[in-house]
């Protein structure tokens, strides 16, 4: 018996090759933008910037238990 179904990477492939044909029809031009440049020692990224991509959330009950006069 063969089991008929849609698999993930499936799904996927579906998914780009709809959204390259819908930005096809519509003239635009999809593209992904990468969330941090190459990090090297002449292209440094900014801690700032590294940090605010991270989910953090969890560790903020921690924190506020170690260091409760860090309130934000």
């Amino acid at each position: 018996m063969i089991k008929m179904g849609w698999d993930e990477i499936e799904i996927e492939r579906l998914i780009k090759s709809n959204r390259n044909f819908l930005d096809k029809e519509i003239g635009r031009k999809y593209e992904l933008q990468a969330l941090f440049r190459n990090p090297t020692k002449e292209n440094p990224v900014e801690i700032s910037e590294f940090l605010s991509h991270l989910d953090l959330g969890f560790l903020d009950p921690v924190l506020k238990e170690m260091f409760p006069r860090l309130e934000r």
